[in-house]
């Protein structure tokens, strides 16, 4: 199970940080504003990833696990990317708030996977090498999209290719994650028929 975990972190990573990297950018480039504006612009984002964090936990209290929570946490930033993408960014309003959403989005899911989920590993005595290996995907994930985004940027000529990457990295950790949801249960399943 933690194979594909792993992996779906690396690109909830990609997306926390790489949105917020480029966030800034985005804004002056897509709607036009100045460097001190987009940059005020931008400073909703640490607020809505403060709120993500009670909304996740209510959301896993929901749905059950953490998996399960990062999953719908992941399937809302496929929602936002995929807006995003469709629009080209469009207009200011609702492209920020979908920038708000989806970054609260993959903070909350951060909350779900990298400091949740090793917990589960208790059992095992293993939580601070699984919460070691767990963060350093998030910092994998980072690196990649804080040079990959840019390198796309400038080689298709805009940010609707960065957005339509987005839709991908988020499609294939949602992919990751109801694979490792999947294996879980097969693994449970044969405990409990040994």
């Amino acid at each position: 199970m933690l194979l594909p975990v792993v992996l779906a972190i690396v690109c909830m990573g990609a997306m926390r940080d790489g949105i917020e990297t480029w966030a800034p950018t985005i804004v002056k480039d897509v709607y036009g504003l100045g460097a001190s504006g987009s940059t005020l612009s931008v400073a909703i984002l640490p607020f809505f990833a403060v709120a993500s964090m009670a909304a996740a936990r209510r959301l896993r209290a929901a749905l059950g696990d953490e998996t399960r929570a990062a999953l719908a946490l992941f399937g809302i930033g496929l929602g936002c990317s995929v807006a995003l993408h469709s629009t080209g960014g469009a207009a200011l309003f609702p492209g920020l708030p979908l920038f708000a959403l989806l970054s609260a989005s993959m903070h909350g899911a951060n909350l779900m996977l990298v400091c949740e989920l090793p917990g589960t590993f208790a059992g095992g005595k293993r939580v601070g090498t699984v919460s070691g290996i767990l963060n350093a995907a998030v910092y994998a994930g980072a690196s990649l999209s804080i040079y990959g985004f840019a390198a796309i940027h400038a080689r298709n000529g805009g940010w609707t290719a960065v957005f339509a990457v987005w839709v991908a990295v988020l499609a294939v950790g949602i992919a990751l994650l109801a694979l490792a949801r999947r294996i879980s249960r097969g693994a449970q399943r044969d405990r409990t028929t040994s």
